[in-house]
C-alpha cells in the first residue's frame, strides 16, 4: 500500500512537471495570438526566413559556402513545405520544448532519485527565457532540443560506454553543431571526460573517442560537402567564425554587446556576409575564399586585441559574467518590451541567475561525482569560449541544461545537511550562494542602454513593412493590406504604413479607400510630396482637375526636382484650358529629364492644336 502511495504521488507530480509548462505556453498562446509585435519576423528571423523560402522552393544548394548554421533553415524549410504561417512555426517549437522536456527528464531520472529529479525539467518548462523564445522564428528552440538530447545521450553513453550509445551522442552533437556552431566546446568537453574517466587505462579510451568523433563529423558532413560543391573550399559547417569574433573585438566596439565595425551597411546575415567579404577583398587587393575570408578576420580580432589589451580585457569579463547572468541581453527584440506585453505573471517567471549559483556551487559539490564530470567541464570551458565573442542570451541558453543538473546537486546536498541537522556545513555554501546571486541579478547597465521602446517598435513595424512590400510584389494585395492594418495596430502614426496602403488600394481600384490613406499620411508627414501627387492622382481620375492642380503644385512646392509632378500638372492644365500654363510645366518636365517621353508627346500634341 505504501509503495502504491508513492507511485502514485510520483505520477501526479511528474504529471504536474509536464501539465504547468503546457498550460502556461497555451495560455501565453492565446493572449498573444494577435499580438501584431509576435507576428514579425525581424533580422536573423527575417534572414532565415529567406533562405528557407528558397529552400522549400527547390533551392536546396547556396550559391556558395554556408555563411552561418545552416540546420535551422532546412528545419523551417520543411515546416513552410505545410504552411508559412507563424502559428504553424509556433506549433512546431512547441514539439520541440515537449521533446526536450522529454529528454531532460530522462537526464534527471538517470542522475538523481526522486523528488530531486523533478527539479531540472520544471526549471525548463517555466523559465522565462525558454517560454520567450519559442515565441518567434528562430532557432533557440532546436538549439535547445538538439542540447537537451545530446546531454542525455552523452550521459549514458558515460554511463554504460556502450560503442551504440558513442555512435548516437556524436551524430546528436554534430546535428547540435549544424544548428549552433559555438556549442563547439561540448565536443572538447566530451573528449576530455573520456579520457579522465579511463585514465587508469587510456588505451580503453581509444574506441569512445575515436567512434564519438567520426560520429560527429558524419552529423557535419552535409554542410562540409556543400560548402565544397559550391565554394571547393574546406569549410566545416560555415565561416562566419572570424567575423564574429572580429565583431566582438574591433577598436570600435567598447562595451563588448553586438557592435558591427562601419563599413557593414546593415546588422543582418546579409548584410554581414557581402560587407565582411567585399571590406577584406578590398583590403588585401584579391578575391578570397570563405576559409581566408574567416582566418583574415580572425587575424584582425587578434591585432585589435592586442592594440588595446585593457579594452579586451574589460570586455571579456563582462561577457563572462552576462554569460551566467540573470538578464536576457537583448539581440533582435528586447525582453523587457515584451514582458511588459505578456500576461502580468510572465515577467516574475525565473530566468538563468539563480540556476547559475546553484550550478557553479554544484561543480564543487558534485566534485567526487564522474557522472557529473561532463556538465562541470561544459560549465567551465563554453562560457570562455563564448566570452571570445559577442554573447546575447539566446546564443548562451544552452548552458542552462547542464546548469539546472548540477545546481539540483546543490539543492540535494543542502537538503541532506538540513534533514542531518549539519546547519555548520551550510555557513559557506550559503555565503557563496549569496554572493552569487547578487552578482548574477546585479545591475547590467549596457542592458539598459540597449532598451529604447520606440526602437522596438520601429525595428518590429520596420519587419512588417517589408513583408508587406514582398506580398505586394507578388501580387497578394489582400495578404498586404492585412499587413498594413497589423502596423497601423502597433504604431498608428506610421506614414510609411498609411502611404503604402495607399498605393494598394489604389492598384485594388479602391480610390476613395486610398485617398483617405493618402490625406492620413500627408497629415503625418505635411511635407510628403508622394502623398500630395497620389491625392491629385485620385481627383485627376475623378476629373476634378481644380482640386489636382492643387495638390500637384503642392507636390512641386515639397519636391521641385521630379519632371513627373511638372507633365501630370501640365496635363490637369491642358484639360482645363490653360494652354500656357500647360506648355510651361511640359517643358520644365523635359528640362529636369530630357528622357522622359510624356511630357514631349502632351507637348507636341498642345503645339499641335495651337
Amino acid at each position: 500500500m505504501n509503495n502504491r502511495k508513492k507511485r502514485k504521488r510520483s505520477y501526479l507530480l511528474w504529471s504536474l512537471v509536464f501539465s504547468i509548462p503546457i498550460i502556461l505556453r497555451v495560455a501565453l498562446f492565446i493572449t498573444t495570438y494577435d499580438d501584431p509585435f509576435l507576428g514579425v519576423r525581424t533580422v536573423d528571423e527575417a534572414d532565415y526566413h529567406q533562405w528557407a523560402l528558397k529552400i522549400a522552393s527547390g533551392e536546396l544548394l547556396r550559391e556558395s559556402a554556408f555563411f552561418t548554421t545552416p540546420l535551422y533553415a532546412y528545419f523551417l524549410a520543411a515546416i513552410y513545405l505545410m504552411s508559412e504561417d507563424l502559428f504553424v512555426i509556433r506549433c512546431a517549437h512547441f514539439i520541440l520544448f515537449c521533446l526536450t522536456l522529454c529528454c531532460i527528464s530522462l537526464s534527471s531520472k538517470r542522475l538523481f532519485k526522486f523528488p530531486f529529479s523533478l527539479i531540472p525539467p520544471f526549471y525548463i518548462g517555466i523559465s522565462f527565457p525558454s517560454l520567450f523564445y519559442e515565441c518567434f522564428a528562430e532557432k533557440t528552440s532546436l538549439v535547445l532540443f538538439l542540447s537537451a538530447l545530446s546531454f542525455y545521450l552523452l550521459i549514458r553513453a558515460m554511463k554504460t560506454f556502450s560503442k551504440s550509445d558513442w555512435i548516437l551522442s556524436g551524430i546528436s552533437c554534430g546535428l547540435t553543431l549544424l544548428a549552433h556552431a559555438a556549442l563547439a566546446p561540448l565536443l572538447v568537453c566530451v573528449i576530455l571526460s573520456i579520457l579522465i574517466l579511463k585514465r587508469h587505462d587510456l588505451k580503453t579510451a581509444t574506441v569512445p573517442v575515436l567512434l564519438f568523433s567520426v560520429s560527429c563529423l558524419v552529423g557535419v558532413l552535409p554542410a562540409t560537402v556543400h560548402n565544397y560543391r559550391t565554394s571547393h573550399d574546406f569549410v566545416l559547417i560555415a565561416w562566419n567564425g572570424g567575423q564574429s569574433f572580429h565583431t566582438a573585438n574591433h577598436l570600435q566596439n567598447k562595451n563588448g554587446l553586438y557592435h558591427p565595425p562601419s563599413f557593414v551597411t546593415k546588422p543582418e546575415l546579409m548584410y554581414e556576409e557581402l560587407d565582411y567579404k567585399k571590406e577584406a577583398e578590398k583590403r588585401n587587393q584579391h578575391s578570397m575564399k570563405p576559409s581566408e575570408l574567416s582566418r583574415y578576420w580572425f587575424r584582425q580580432g587578434w591585432k585589435d586585441i592586442l592594440a588595446d589589451p585593457a579594452l579586451a580585457v574589460n570586455r571579456y569579463l563582462k561577457r563572462l559574467r552576462w554569460s551566467f547572468h540573470n538578464v536576457e541581453l537583448a539581440d533582435a527584440r528586447h525582453p523587457d518590451f515584451y514582458k511588459n506585453r505578456f500576461p502580468p505573471f510572465y515577467r516574475y517567471l525565473p530566468g538563468l541567475g539563480i540556476v547559475s549559483a546553484l550550478g557553479i556551487i554544484g561543480i564543487y559539490f558534485s566534485r567526487t561525482m564522474p557522472e557529473f564530470l561532463l556538465m562541470r567541464l561544459f560549465v567551465i570551458l563554453f562560457p570562455l569560449f563564448m566570452s571570445s565573442f559577442f554573447i546575447y542570451g539566446r546564443y548562451r541558453f544552452p548552458i542552462v541544461i547542464p546548469l539546472v543538473l548540477l545546481g539540483t546537486v546543490t539543492v540535494e546536498r543542502f537538503y541532506a545537511r538540513v534533514t542531518k541537522k549539519q546547519f555548520s556545513l551550510l555557513v559557506m555554501p550559503l555565503c557563496a550562494l549569496f554572493f552569487l546571486v547578487m552578482f548574477f541579478h546585479g545591475n547590467v547597465k549596457e542592458y539598459r542602454e540597449t532598451y529604447d521602446e520606440s526602437r522596438e517598435i520601429k525595428n518590429i513595424t520596420g519587419g512588417y513593412g517589408k513583408e508587406a512590400l514582398r506580398l505586394e510584389k507578388l501580387g497578394k494585395l489582400e495578404e498586404a493590406i492585412n499587413v498594413y492594418h497589423i502596423i497601423l495596430q502597433s504604431n498608428p502614426g506610421l506614414y510609411d504604413a498609411h502611404y503604402n496602403m495607399g498605393v494598394v488600394l489604389l492598384k485594388q481600384g479602391k480610390n476613395e479607400e486610398a485617398l483617405k490613406k493618402f490625406i492620413h499620411a500627408s497629415k503625418i508627414d505635411p511635407a510628403s510630396s508622394a502623398s500630395y501627387s497620389n491625392i491629385g492622382n485620385i481627383h485627376a481620375m475623378n476629373k476634378d482637375y481644380e482640386k489636382a492642380i492643387t495638390y500637384y503644385e503642392k507636390a512641386i512646392f515639397y519636391d521641385p526636382n521630379d519632371p513627373v509632378f511638372y507633365n501630370n500638372l501640365g496635363a490637369m492644365y491642358m484639360l482645363s484650358g490653360s494652354n500656357e500654363h500647360a506648355i510651361t510645366n511640359f517643358k520644365k518636365a523635359i528640362e529636369l529629364n530630357p528622357h522622359y517621353e510624356s511630357p514631349k508627346k502632351n507637348l507636341q500634341k498642345l503645339l499641335g492644336v495651337h
